[in-house]
């Protein structure tokens, strides 16, 4: 597989475009089956953690899929240790059968597993934590160490979560919106000077977090 890789993948999206390309290589007359599932154990149960909307029908539109793959190239691919944690969370509040669980579990396991075997996995892995202890070290506080998360949502998420009933709706997001939206995601995760922590670029997944609180916010004045 490692033929196939040029470069080292940074995000969701690029990995799983790699291992859609393995996939295929090693199952040149079987259907696509597998694939369809991990994308919706991806979409559907685990980026609604990352503050993806809900889908609204039982098949997600082209506007959805467009929203979700849009995440899915900010995501960073360290976060993948946490996405069966968060997958389980989604499927607890939209009290999924055992069934579901088991086979969108299933495939997004398989998928994680295939990225642990690549050459490049622990080494990004390492450096991105490494590099993120170099930069931002660990504060000490009068109770503890504060620890170095992804900072996702935290609250339990439900369908009436003012974080999806009030956000604005991907068709009122006009173009020039959506242009000022991602200049305002590049300018929290730019790197800026050559200071530690004053001038810390956000993670991507903070960064994210902090444009649809924007968009919640904008959804509540219109």
């Amino acid at each position: 597989m490692d033929r196939l890789i040029n470069t080292v993948p940074q995000s969701w999206a690029e990995v799983y475009r790699l291992y859609e390309q393995d996939f295929k290589a090693k199952n040149l007359h079987a259907k696509n089956y597998g694939l369809t599932l991990l994308r919706t154990g991806l979409f559907r149960y685990t980026l609604p953690k990352y503050n993806l909307p809900f889908p609204e029908g039982k098949k997600l539109t082209s506007v959805e899929l467009k929203a979700a793959w849009k995440l899915m190239e900010q995501i960073p691919i360290h976060e993948l240790k946490n996405a069966l944690i968060y997958q389980d969370e989604v499927f607890t509040v939209l009290k999924c059968t055992l069934s579901i669980r088991r086979t969108y579990r299933m495939h997004l396991t398989k998928f994680i597993l295939w990225n642990q075997q690549q050459s490049w996995w622990k080494w990004e892995v390492l450096a991105t934590e490494k590099d993120r202890e170099k930069r931002c070290p660990k504060m000490r506080n009068t109770r503890s160490f504060s620890k170095d998360k992804p900072r996702v949502t935290e609250r339990p998420i439900t369908r009436g979560c003012p974080n999806f009933q009030y956000t604005l709706k991907l068709a009122e997001i006009l173009p020039d919106l959506q242009q000022e939206l991602d200049l305002f995601l590049k300018f929290q995760t730019a790197l800026v000077g050559n200071r530690n922590r004053q001038d810390q670029a956000l993670r991507p997944v903070s960064g994210i977090g902090n444009v649809q609180a924007t968009k919640r916010v904008l959804g509540g004045v219109k």
